[in-house]
């Protein structure tokens, strides 16, 4: 629980970057979904670097971050996948 309350500034990343997200997609009306995509793959990639940060720097063993570097993995690939993919 101390390693969680001396890194709660990777929770706060993440928020704001969500934050960030949703407040941009809001305050661009007129955005063309080719826009929204490439913001929501931005979006994906950044937090999934944050989250796997938080995975290797919380957890003093590998095998107890383990779900939530998996899920930092999967939005990484999901993030690169809609840059390399845009249109599906």
């Amino acid at each position: 629980m101390e390693r969680l309350v001396r890194d709660w500034w990777l929770m706060g990343i993440r928020g704001i970057l969500a934050l960030a997200f949703g407040g941009t997609v809001l305050a661009w009306p007129r955005a063309d979904f080719g826009a929204v995509v490439f913001l929501f793959g931005c979006y994906a990639f950044l937090d999934g670097i944050v989250t796997l940060a938080a995975a290797l720097r919380v957890s003093g063993r590998t095998l107890d971050a383990w779900p939530v570097a998996l899920e930092g993995l999967v939005s990484v690939v999901l993030g690169g996948l809609v840059f390399a993919w845009p249109v599906v």
